[in-house]
């Protein structure tokens, strides 16, 4: 009687310590017997239990079957934790031949402890640490014993292999356009599919946007939006950093490519294989620091003064550079106000002599003179539709400066000293 209680009891201690090792968190069996877990080494918290979030499953018309997902940090842990921040990727796939994959992609910054177990008995099979430099680590289970691998990444593509196409690609927002181009035994070279998984802004003013790449089905049998190729992170830094990282977890060779800001062009690109899964892309963000609509990259001379920008109207001879065109413009005489009116022969002023004549001006009808140099005197009488709202005789097209008050029109008598121009002659007696 005593020996089932010393093997009990010796069990029991076996797991307690084996709990304190890996959190107090339970896991998450994806299936009836595999058991995986994800511990976060934070510096606000310590250690603490990452939350499992399943993305998918499928299974492909060759009796393959995979499983993705990720662990991310809890929000009531720590203040960037988001259920569409993820920090690390797992991809599961469970091969034809039996053979079981567990792979784990860590994409954050803490250290994070993973674990796997197959068939689970309660005590975790094999255990590993992914960090910035140790990207990848992949736990087997074949012929009922279980392996572990880890592989270190430096976020470089490898060299010697070049990224030669040039995909359409998406938009992830803020002028970032991403692409992934697959090498398929059945079809050569496709475009691969994007999948918008989520996006979060952290506290701290930081915007986290995920997803992956996927063969399209109608391309290749193993196609489907349930079997990620190729999973990415992009992460918007309050600093301006915009970090673009792409994972590969799959078998073909796969391409991939960032370009920001947009321009036609991919700015970095580089092909993601076996060997070297993990490949970085790193750009500076460009801020409009005068909020006049254009930064630095989009043609602004000066990004401190939002009078300075493409856009904008240049003004001859201030030695300011307004349009962003290379140089202050030249004053021409056709550039000088000689009225005082608001408006140069160039901006339309057809007589600069007389105030009284400018684009805007009432035109007078029938007294020879285009006011409001519109190529021709106005025609009097009511023009078409037109109507004589206060019933004084005159519409507006007429010359009524006013034609809600039947005292004003161009045949009243003017009454000195009221500042009412009661004949619309464009100023009081």
């Amino acid at each position: 009687m005593k020996k089932p209680v010393v093997f009990i009891f010796v069990l029991l201690c076996i797991c307690a310590v084996s709990g304190a090792a890996y959190g107090k968190g339970t896991g998450v069996m994806v299936t009836n017997q595999l058991w995986i877990n994800a511990v976060i080494y934070t510096s606000e918290k310590g250690l603490i239990d990452a939350i499992w979030q399943k993305g998918g499953e499928d299974k492909t018309d060759g009796g393959d079957e995979a499983i993705w997902g990720y662990f991310y940090a809890s929000p009531d842990d720590v203040s960037w934790g988001s259920p569409d921040n993820p920090d690390i990727f797992v991809k599961i796939w469970f091969d034809r031949s039996g053979r079981i994959d567990v792979n784990y992609f860590h994409v954050s910054v803490p250290d994070i402890k993973v674990y796997a177990d197959y068939p689970y008995d309660g005590i975790p099979g094999e255990i590993a640490t992914t960090t910035t430099s140790r990207r990848h680590v992949r736990f087997y289970y074949q012929n009922g014993k279980g392996f572990s691998e880890a592989h270190d990444e430096d976020g470089n593509p490898p060299k010697g292999i070049t990224a030669k196409g040039n995909p359409a690609g998406y938009f992830t927002g803020s002028n970032l356009r991403i692409a992934a181009v697959i090498n398929t035994e059945e079809k050569g070279v496709i475009d691969a599919r994007w999948y918008k998984g989520g996006e979060a802004v952290t506290a701290g003013g930081h915007q986290v946007i995920w997803g992956f790449f996927y063969a399209d089905p109608k391309d290749v049998l193993w196609g489907s939006e349930n079997n990620p190729e190729l999973f990415v992170k992009i992460w918007f830094d309050a600093s301006g950093r915009i970090d673009v990282n792409y994972f590969h977890v799959s078998v073909p060779d796969i391409e991939v490519y960032s370009d920001y800001p947009e321009n036609d062009a991919y700015d970095k690109k580089g092909v993601t294989i076996l060997s070297n899964r993990y490949i970085r892309h790193e750009f500076q963000e460009e801020l409009d620091n005068d909020g006049d609509g254009y930064t630095e990259s989009q043609g602004d001379c000066d990004d401190a003064n939002a009078a300075v920008q493409p856009g904008a109207v240049e003004v001859c001879g201030d030695g300011i550079d307004q349009d962003c065109s290379g140089a202050d413009r030249e004053c021409h005489p056709n550039d000088i106000d000689n009225d005082n009116d608001g408006f140069t022969e160039n901006q339309g002023d057809c007589n600069d002599g007389n105030a009284d004549i400018h684009p805007e001006a009432t035109d007078l009808c029938g007294d020879g003179t285009d006011q409001d140099c519109n190529n021709g005197d106005a025609p009097c009488g009511p023009a078409a539709g037109e109507t004589d709202q206060d019933g004084d005789g005159y519409t507006e097209n007429e010359g009524d400066c006013n034609d809600d008050e039947a005292s004003i029109h161009p045949a009243a008598t003017e009454i000195c000293g009221d500042s009412i121009d009661q004949n619309w002659h464009r100023s009081e007696l």
